[in-house]
């Protein structure tokens, strides 16, 4: 990928260091554009408590250099952020967390919740520019009046999902000796959907596996490879299920599932609808319906892998990057 170097400083903002699907994206960025700019990281990171919350707000609030051409904000950072400083500035929007329904309104965590989406939403008109991952979150901030907004698709490196059949049909063989159909639950994290999915399928004749980031037990196979393994597992998988509970920026999971050819049963929460109606897979909106639809997933494999696959091609890493490179070349 050829890019003309940019003397430009940019300091990317980030207000924690999980193991995310924004947080990959961020770190693929900055390496493929790292020989262009002078690209750095500042990370104020106290937890996940609400205390831990407020003295990263605090330290993001002030923070300032001189020296700094342009800054990469997070929802988070941008929101609480002093007002004079950091006046050239784009804000990376993978998506805005609001409250879980079944949480109560006034848990500190969701107050605090609250008022960083009143906060951004308010003040977000006023950055050089809000950067997005889909179209689903580019029309959320039109439609609160938001212009300054540019989509930059999600992009994985293609190159990585050209497998080798054996090494994938011997996965699939240590996973499922007897060869029950296998379905990768998803995540086993907060809000994923992950442990209801479970509970509503766990009556099939199937082997169900889970892996990355684990918040909670389940009782299946859980794997945390690195990442060529895990790809391997996505394509080994003959369903993959991502019943989120919250709109999503993306669906960086979902977007490597049908790249490695597998059909995606989801809810489509979010930027989540872009991939699987763009690639015609399954949309389950409610868990009720979740069997039902694994099965009809599990008897168009072919197809829906194949349209999947097709679909998601397109969005590249290549193509990532060269969007926020425009972006980065286009803020005076």
């Amino acid at each position: 990928m050829k890019m003309t170097k940019n003397n430009k400083t940019i300091t990317w903002l980030t207000p924690h260091s999980s193991q995310t699907g924004g947080n990959w994206v961020t770190k693929k960025v900055q390496s493929e554009l790292s020989e262009n700019y002078s690209i750095t990281t500042k990370t104020f990171e106290h937890g996940s408590s609400l205390i831990g919350h407020g003295l990263s707000a605090a330290q993001f609030a002030t923070h300032n250099n001189d020296s700094v051409d342009l800054w990469v904000e997070n929802p988070f950072t941008f929101s609480f952020k002093r007002p004079g400083i950091r006046t050239d500035d784009i804000v990376a929007c993978h998506h805005i967390h609001y409250p879980h329904p079944s949480n109560a309104w006034y848990q500190p965590s969701e107050v605090g919740r609250r008022i960083k989406n009143e906060l951004f939403l308010k003040r977000a008109a006023h950055a050089s520019r809000v950067v997005v991952v889909s179209d689903y979150w580019k029309q959320f901030l039109n439609n609160h009046g938001i212009t300054n907004v540019s989509k930059v698709h999600n992009g994985l490196p293609i190159e990585n999902f050209d497998f080798d059949q054996e090494k994938v049909d011997k996965l699939k063989k240590e996973l499922s000796p007897d060869d029950k159909p296998i379905i990768h639950l998803g995540i086993p994290a907060k809000l994923k959907g992950t442990k209801k999915a479970y509970h509503e399928l766990k009556g099939m004749d199937a082997k169900f596996i889970t892996t990355g980031r684990k918040d909670y037990h389940l009782p299946v196979e859980h794997l945390n490879p690195d990442y060529e393994g895990y790809l391997r597992i996505l394509a080994a998988a003959d369903v993959v299920v991502s019943m989120s509970q919250f709109d999503e920026g993306w669906g960086l999971f979902v977007h490597e599932a049908l790249l490695a050819g597998t059909p995606v049963v989801g809810t489509g929460r979010g930027g989540m609808s872009e991939l699987l109606n763009g690639g015609d897979q399954i949309v389950c909106e409610e868990f009720s319906d979740l069997k039902s639809s694994v099965r009809k997933a599990l008897d168009m494999k072919e197809s829906l892998g194949k349209s999947g696959h097709q679909f998601v091609k397109q969005f590249s890493v290549e193509r990532m990057v060269s969007g926020w490179d425009q972006i980065f070349k286009e803020i005076p």
